[in-house]
C-alpha cells in the first residue's frame, strides 16, 4: 500500500475507536515517509485516547521538531 492508503486506513480505524490499529497504520506511514508530521501528531492523539500520555507527548514533540510552525 502507499503512504496515502495507510494514512486513510489509520483515519478509518481512529474514527471507529480502533486506536491500536490506527497506530499500526500510522507507523507504516512513518516507515514510508519519516517526515509525515500529521502521522506523528495523529498517532499522538491515538495514544492519548489510550491514556498513554508519555508516548503521546513524545510523538507531539517529534511533530513539533519536524515543523516548529
Amino acid at each position: 500500500m502507499t503512504e496515502e492508503q495507510y494514512f486513510n486506513e489509520a483515519l478509518k480505524f481512529f474514527d471507529n475507536k480502533q486506536y491500536e490499529k490506527a497506530i499500526e497504520s500510522y507507523e507504516k506511514v512513518i516507515e514510508i515517509n519519516p517526515k509525515n508530521i500529521e502521522a506523528y501528531n495523529n498517532m499522538g492523539v491515538a495514544y492519548k485516547e489510550l491514556e498513554e500520555y508519555e508516548k503521546a507527548i513524545e510523538l507531539y514533540k517529534k511533530a513539533i521538531k519536524l515543523n516548529p510552525e
